[in-house]
């Protein structure tokens, strides 16, 4: 479970990261930017509650 709440984070700021450098100039697309938030706090979640608190 720890290492899926890791990869669902790396995902997130993976996803951020790109979308950033591919639309530097303009902003990034709301619903990237919503899907790389989501995911990222998905795996917060997990952690936080589902893995620390075991």
């Amino acid at each position: 479970m720890y290492y899926i709440a890791k990869l669902a984070q790396a995902c997130g700021l993976t996803i951020l990261i790109i979308e950033f450098m591919r639309k530097f100039p303009q902003l990034m697309d709301m619903r990237v930017f919503g899907a790389g938030i989501l995911l990222f706090v998905f795996g917060w979640i997990i952690l936080t509650f589902l893995v620390k608190r075991g």
